[in-house]
């Protein structure tokens, strides 16, 4: 490394120093002491080869060696050997340079070009460039950090290499160490690497750091980016150039949304969204104007956004798209003027009479529950995720395709995590910059929906079909149906239509109004429809209707339509289990003598209530073998069922003093005597979901 170099009024001009294997050589005649270098330099006789040297040469600590070479000089005499200064950065540099370059394990590699970097002196850029090769990611990814802190020219130039590396990590590191350095050689390489660069991950990471650093360049770049091929580089792009909040970067924005190409609906959810960050009056005129634009795929977005942002303008604006004869574009006027709140947003919807119904997803008869959006064939390629990908997973695809055809993606989260190592997943959503971006379980999801089209699978998938709805007689097409609907039903079966089963299966659906009688009418309607205690919430339940057949579907939607809101129930009686027992569906305990009806089970057991047939239908239902009235090992007592080993008792009568001694007896008989005991309650029935909670152990496991 060249140190200085001897001036023209000296004897030995054109002479060089240099420092190669922590020592300095005077060219020509040999090794000097850094204090003899200081020593000429005192002297006047060197120039140094750039800035810096001096205070870094101070801090070397040379033995002298003797008869060191004086230059001729008018100037002799002016003073003896400099002393040496403590130990310094020069020969730690070298030192951890060497480490760097042979360090036999990665960490220690690591360490030696962290420690360069915090050194963050411009001789330590060439030993961490020349390290750049290394095999180690995590070595590389060092470095980059190491060059970050050091700067200047080359640091850059370096870095913009970096960009380049295989290793995630890596060039994500060197486009946040560009960013961090701002220097506008790092804006050049940046932009080189955002539009053109092969690989999406660069891209991105590229959007990302420019988003940091700003300016024209920046911003330019960033818009021809909202056209890339990649979703997710259009993403990032969209959310980089919403930080500068610029007059170009609207406009950009707004031709992005405006943008009427094929498989374009990404980049404009992105672009309304970077739009809606930065809020500004031009913002707004943006949003505005592809509201009611025929091209922007996404009114309903466009029309939340100006909600959000809730200006007089923004209201306004929507009050202007009311007049739009288009429905998707009424529609979505329409619902985000009743999120606004304001006086004058109030004020344009009492003006406004809807003349068309099916705004919400319940509503539809007659398209999609969803939009089926184009898919992005680049998701499939995420490597982070192939990584883990087997054939097990692919098969799981083809399954969920064929068992829910249209609505298939929507179990993929769960399926997937079923079959997969709790590690593998963990492990992914910290390496997977998608995640960064994205919930980690819609990044699962849009790649396993790229991936079955990649693979053919979505071939399978057969065309919906035109229905008749029995409830109301309006035709519906079978993909109208959101998908908590369809898991209902079963896909095979989808004979109703969404406004008529989610009127009556959605969540405290009901008359809110139903007088007292009239619910107690419809509990002991259910309870004969039924063949057992209906529970609480019944019908929200996944599988209330498919075991039935389709006049029994008809007959129960049908008495489901009457039923009462469960907030209703709970005013008038307190709760369900209290009305259940008015309804004399459930044993009150104050009748001992009156053990209900008999009844006979669906497996031939005779049964002495409802709640009883209730928990033996199920026992059978599950396929699980039982015994009706065992004894008990010891004593005279029986039970209601026996299991295995387990023993059931339905204490339906509690309350009657003579019945509540005996419950006790029994379960301090099954306490003493180590036996398994399942004490169900009349509340218990009355839960939605309370008999699967009681009984769900016994359910024999599935093989395999």
């Amino acid at each position: 490394m060249l140190i200085a170099t001897f001036g023209p009024s000296t004897g030995w001009a054109g002479k060089t120093i240099t420092y190669e294997d922590e020592r300095f050589t005077l060219g020509g005649h040999g090794l000097i002491s850094a204090a003899d270098v200081l020593r000429y330099d005192l002297q006047g006789q060197i120039s140094w080869a750039y800035a810096g040297l001096r205070e870094w040469v101070e801090q070397i600590d040379s033995p002298s060696i003797a008869a060191v070479p004086q230059a001729p000089s008018s100037q002799a005499g002016l003073g003896g050997p400099v002393e040496a200064v403590p130990p310094t950065v020069g020969r730690d540099i070298a030192r951890l340079a060497a480490t760097l370059r042979s360090g036999e394990k990665a960490p220690e590699r690591v360490a030696a070009a962290s420690a360069l970097g915090r050194i963050g002196d411009p001789r330590a850029v060439e030993p961490l460039g020349m390290a750049l090769e290394d095999k180690s990611a995590s070595v590389r990814t060092a470095i980059v950090n190491a060059l970050a802190k050091t700067g200047g020219p080359r640091a850059v130039e370096l870095l913009g290499m970096a960009l380049e590396d295989k290793s995630t990590s890596v060039h994500k590191a060197a486009a946040n160490a560009l960013a961090g350095i701002g220097d506008p050689r790092a804006v050049e390489l940046l932009a080189a690497a955002l539009n053109e660069d092969s690989s999406f991950i660069v891209r991105i990471a590229a959007a990302e750091a420019l988003g940091k650093i700003g300016g024209p360049r920046a911003v330019e770049s960033l818009g021809v980016a909202l056209k890339d091929e990649y979703s997710g580089v259009q993403k990032a792009a969209a959310h980089a150039l919403a930080r500068f909040g610029g007059p170009r970067a609207v406009e950009l924005l707004a031709a992005a949304l405006k943008d009427g190409r094929p498989r374009r609906d990404v980049v404009h959810f992105a672009a309304v969204n970077a739009l809606v960050k930065m809020g500004s009056p031009q913002a707004v005129e943006a949003l505005g104007s592809a509201l009611n634009d025929e091209t922007a795929s996404v009114h309903r977005g466009i029309a939340v956004a100006l909600a959000k942002i809730g200006s007089p303008r923004a209201v306004e604006l929507l009050g202007m798209a009311l007049e739009d004869k288009g429905r998707d574009v009424y529609e979505a006027a329409y619902i985000a003027l009743g999120k606004c709140g304001s006086p004058h947003a109030r004020e344009l919807l009492t003006a406004e009479v809807p003349a068309r119904s099916g705004s919400g997803i319940h509503d539809r008869r007659d398209q999609p529950a969803y939009r089926r959006s184009p898919v992005d064939p680049c998701l499939a390629e995420n490597p982070h995720i192939l990584r883990w990908w087997t054939p097990a997973h692919d098969k799981l695809l083809t399954d969920l395709v064929a068992r829910w055809q249209w609505d298939w993606y929507w179990e993929v989260k769960d399926e997937v995590l079923k079959i997969t190592p709790p590690d593998v997943v963990e492990m992914w959503r910290e390496q997977d910059p998608a995640c960064e971006r994205n919930v980690w379980y819609n990044v699962i999801m849009h790649f396993a929906k790229s991936r079955a089209e990649q693979l053919g699978l979505t071939h399978a998938i057969r065309e919906p079909e035109w229905k008749t709805c029995p409830l109301c007689d309006q035709p519906f097409v079978e993909d109208s149906l959101p998908f908590p609907l369809v898991q209902r039903l079963g896909i095979d079966r989808l004979d109703f239509c969404a406004p008529c089963m989610h009127g009556t299966l959605g969540w405290d659906s009901g008359d809110k109004g139903a007088s007292e009688e009239s619910i107690l009418v419809y509990l002991r309607d259910m309870a004969d429809a039924i063949g057992r205690v209906p529970a609480q919430g019944f019908g929200e339940g996944k599988g209330d209707l498919l075991r039935l057949d389709s006049s029994g579907r008809v007959k129960l939607l049908k008495l489901l339509e009457k039923k009462p809101a469960v907030s209703r129930v709970q005013e008038a009686f307190g709760s369900w289990l209290n009305a259940l027992i008015q309804a004399g569906v459930l044993e009150d305990g104050t009748r001992r003598t009156s053990r209900g009806i008999q009844t006979i089970a669906q497996d031939g057991h005779v049964c002495l209530s409802l709640g009883e047939k209730t928990i033996d239908d199920w026992l059978f239902a599950h396929g699980i073998p039982h015994e009706k009235e065992p004894r008990y090992p010891v004593g005279n007592y029986r039970a209601d069922w026996q299991v295995g080993d387990v023993f059931i008792e339905y204490f339906g009568l509690i309350g009657n003093p003579d019945y509540d001694e005996k419950t006790r007896a029994k379960v301090r008989l099954c306490k003493d005597q180590g036996i398994a005991l399942v004490a169900v309650y009349p509340k218990d029935l009355a839960m939605q979901d309370g008999i699967d909670m009681k009984l769900a152990s016994l359910v024999p496991a599935k093989s395999g």
